[in-house]
């Protein structure tokens, strides 16, 4: 929250921030009104052998009506400074006193303006401070000050001699004036009502300070009287800790009040003491003391400005740690304190945005803020859906409260896609219902809706589910983050243990082939479960590095063993969907294999159908790169997808890998026959090689090769065993 000075430097800041307002005739009277009262007031608080008041209200008030209104504001300040002015003194020389008074708030003004305009967005509350006081102190102050001397000699008031000092005198009483009472008369004019000052940080707390002016000077008073006026002035200096510590505690309004207070206590008490005292030394000694009000007066509002500034960046650093530097969201933390605060009925809402990882990797980092703020700007239009949030990159978060329709709510936000260089993305929803009267905590909370959001991106074409609240989801999410770890840990830290599944070819002429498995081995010895594996390797990016570090402990394997190639027809390596899209997978595949100088003829790289490919442009560009050099590539899991016959337009590929759906009841299903019959005579038009997977018996070996299937991997052939091993049942097959 910003406190007054700010706000005032926000609204000051010019042009459309704050525009020139039309002056009613009504407040243009009462502008005048007030300008003569004060002038009538600060004449009878002065020191009558002057020849004018010691704090002059008018100079800071018209100034600020000016600033407000504009050329409007002219003729009303004229009024009111014109009444108490010729009412004093009926002479043509208040003429020019008139002139200076409306002239210089006039020439402040626009200087001022001009100043602040260029701060963008607008100035901070010092660098305004700083721009008031030139326009003020430097500006506005002398013009007036030269008027009004120019006007008093003209009435033979003082000798020429005396003119710089009743210039000098002139400018103590108009630079107090306008630093006075300008910021809080300005302040009042604002356009926007102060409930923006209603923080905590910039709430009045010690009402009693403005009360210790009056103290202070009964002190002086006593003093004066009893041991004389040397010890007396010295407590004057005990005005500046109080503004000091007002400045740095309380708000600026309070500072510009404790401000006002001292001024006209000190210096109406001071001239009150020295009334009838006509020489110079008392007037000197008068003026010396207003010079210490206005220093005192400029410490204590740039303090105040400081101390502004502060508490806006100590706001402004709270604020940042409850919302999202990126969409000014709600991030976790505060999403999280929202769900503990919230009474059930209720339901929660994750949104995620599929292949958000491959995507950041893929479109850059510009093209994922833009989305992301995109998807911001759809969430903040979606009036059934409250307080949304920003989990992390690609990952949303939503209340839907009681009788707001579901899945309705989320429709606009489901059927939008987005996408950049030709990859498109689509949100994922997945809802958690928290019934009345559920004993539940917030982190619990965000744990079973991140459990449901990873079983909606595992199966993404289900559509959003609401499903109730257990305690079970938490310890299920817990879980799954666990083997996240686990996994993460293991491929980085190189436990790999390389399996293969051999490849048989209805030709008895030709070598078997083999498909290298990976198992991840945990630090206790024993593998990870692979079906897991699988899942978690198709929801996270870490598949892309699991892909490179087998395709290098591929090649130094054979690179260890070179005479095991011998025994087999081809190697096939496995290639995720979002390893394909990745530009410089080619180049590292290549490098590894040049170092473990190995013939690329001797590899195959498979591609998995059933995995979405991001983009297909490099997808298509490295199948091309890596069939001139010499690999042969494959296509997974054909059949059981939408995208099937796309892949085989698109890609280049000198095999398909027939889905073991149609595969396991070939031998039973007319259907099922009929579907790889087709896919067979397919293949052998486009002069590709075809291969049954999940070949489980004999029987269903049988049905592929009449099926014309030509080569055959299943548990009925061989089971994984390790690579070792594997190359040796190949060799002796292959001797049968």
């Amino acid at each position: 929250m910003r406190d007054s000075a700010t706000n005032a430097a926000l609204s000051l800041s010019g042009g459309s921030d704050w525009p020139l307002m039309r002056l009613r005739f009504s407040q243009g009277v009462l502008a005048a009104v007030i300008l003569a009262a004060s002038a009538l007031f600060s004449q009878a608080l002065s020191f009558s052998g002057l020849a004018f008041s010691l704090f002059w209200p008018p100079a800071g008030i018209g100034y600020a009506l000016i600033w407000r209104y504009g050329g409007r504001a002219v003729p009303w300040v004229a009024l009111g400074i014109a009444l108490p002015t010729f009412l004093f003194y009926p002479a043509w020389g208040s003429v020019c006193v008139v002139l200076g008074e409306t002239g210089a708030p006039w020439l402040g003004a626009a200087v001022l303006r001009r100043l602040t305009q260029r701060s963008a967005p607008a100035p901070t509350a010092l660098r305004w401070q700083l721009s008031f006081y030139v326009s003020g102190l430097l500006a506005a102050c002398p013009l007036a000050a030269a008027l009004g001397t120019m006007g008093a000699f003209a009435e033979h008031r003082f000798a020429l001699a005396s003119v710089p000092a009743a210039f000098l005198a002139y400018m103590i009483v108009e630079s107090i004036g306008v630093v006075l009472f300008a910021p809080p008369a300005i302040e009042w004019l604002k356009r926007d009502p102060p409930a923006a000052s209603a923080a905590p940080l910039s709430a009045p707390r010690h009402r009693w300070i403005l009360a210790v002016p009056v103290v202070i000077e009964t002190l002086r008073w006593l003093l004066f009287a009893t041991v004389g006026s040397e010890y007396a002035d010295l407590l004057i200096y005990a005005y500046f800790p109080l503004v000091a510590w007002c400045a740095l505690t309380e708000p600026v309004q309070r500072t510009n009040g404790l401000l006002v207070v001292v001024a006209v206590a000190v210096l109406s008490s001071q001239a009150w003491r020295l009334s009838g005292i006509n020489s110079v030394t008392s007037s000197f000694d008068l003026f010396r003391l207003a010079l210490v009000i206005l220093t005192l007066s400029v410490m204590g509002q740039l303090l105040a400005a400081l101390a502004s500034e502060r508490r806006d960046a100590v706001a402004e650093i709270a604020r940042q740690a409850e919302l999202d530097p990126l969409t000014g969201l709600l991030n976790e933390r505060s999403f999280a304190q929202l769900l503990d605060q919230m009474q059930p009925p209720f339901a929660v809402v994750l949104l995620a945005l599929e292949n958000w990882p491959e995507f950041e990797i893929l479109a850059g980092i510009g093209a994922s803020y833009d989305v992301q703020r995109e998807l911001t700007q759809m969430f903040r239009e979606t009036p059934t859906l409250s307080r949304p949030a920003r989990l992390q990159a690609g990952i949303f978060a939503c209340v839907i409260n009681e009788g707001s329709p579901w899945p309705g709510s989320l429709v606009p936000l489901l059927e939008r896609r987005w996408g950049s260089r030709g990859i498109e993305m689509r949100l994922i929803a997945a809802g958690l219902d928290v019934p009345p009267m559920t004993l539940r905590q917030a982190g619990e909370l965000m744990l079973g809706a991140r459990t449901l959001l990873n079983e909606a991106l595992f199966y993404p074409d289900e559509g959003p589910k609401l499903t109730p609240w257990t305690i079970e989801l938490g310890a299920k999410r817990r879980n799954y983050e666990i083997l996240v770890d686990s996994i993460r840990n293991e491929v980085r830290g190189g436990r790999l243990i390389l399996f293969g599944q051999p490849v048989i070819s209805a030709d008895p002429k030709r070598r078997p082939s083999m498909e290298i498995l990976v198992r991840l081995q945990a630090s206790n010895g024993e593998f990870l479960p692979s079906a897991e594996v699988a899942r978690v390797l198709a929801q996270n990016i870490i598949s892309v590095e699991l892909d490179r570090r087998v395709i290098q402990a591929t090649f130094q394997w054979f690179a260890s063993r070179r005479g095991q190639l011998a025994h087999v027809e081809r190697v096939a390596i496995n290639l995720a969907g979002s390893s394909l899209s990745s530009p410089s997978l080619f180049d590292w595949i290549e490098r590894c294999r040049s170092e473990a100088e190995l013939d690329a003829h001797a590899f195959s790289f498979e591609i998995t159908e059933s995995q979405a490919i991001l983009n297909m442009d490099a997808a298509g560009t490295l199948v091309q790169r890596l069939r001139q050099a010499g690999y042969s590539i494959a296509l997974d899991d054909f059949g059981t997808g939408l995208a099937t016959f796309d892949y085989l337009k698109r890609f280049a590929v000198d095999y398909i890998k027939i889905d073991g759906s149609f595969i396991r009841n070939l031998a039973h299903s007319a259907i099922d026959l009929e579907i790889v019959t087709g896919i067979v005579r397919l293949a052998r038009i486009m002069s590709i090689g075809t291969v049954a997977e999940y070949v489980a018996d004999n029987e269903i070996a049988q049905a592929a090769l009449a099926a014309g299937i030509d080569e055959l991997q299943g548990y009925g052939i061989q089971a994984p065993i390790p690579i070792d091993a594997a190359l040796e049942w190949c060799r002796h097959a292959r001797k049968s």
